[in-house]
């Protein structure tokens, strides 16, 4: 990892840009999280001696046929990629009596949450972002 220089009034492009994400997210906290990980996958959390991250329960509809919801899942992989779904209800599941594993992976996603709008004056404003 190295230093980045930045000064006021300085125009960045796209290769500045680049860098600079390289510097803070490849160089920087990926490369932390990989040297200092010893195992990756769903986060256990020491505090509360507790391991909710994507626990499996039963569903709210049982019609026509019961249901799963998956709790809300944080996990890291071994790209150092973050991976995080919401709590998920009603997963249905075929009614013939087999185990089925549930696999998460990371998919990059640009969407976020919220919206944000910008008036007449330029004011920039965002709710849940």
């Amino acid at each position: 990892m190295s230093y980045l220089k930045l000064a006021e009034n300085l125009f960045l492009g796209k290769n500045e840009l680049n860098r600079l994400i390289k510097f803070l997210d490849t160089d920087g906290f990926r490369n932390f999280l990989l040297n200092s990980s010893t195992k990756f996958g769903l986060i256990y959390n020491d505090s509360i001696n507790d391991f909710p991250s994507g626990r499996i329960v039963t569903g709210t509809s049982v019609t026509p046929s019961p249901t799963i919801k998956s709790k809300e899942i944080k996990a890291i992989d071994s790209n150092g990629n973050f991976i995080y779904r919401d709590e998920t209800d009603n997963i249905s599941l075929p009614q013939n009596n087999i185990w089925y594993w549930i696999r998460i992976s990371f998919q990059y996603s640009i969407i976020e949450k919220g919206t944000v709008s910008i008036n007449t004056a330029g004011v920039l404003t965002g709710t849940n972002t």
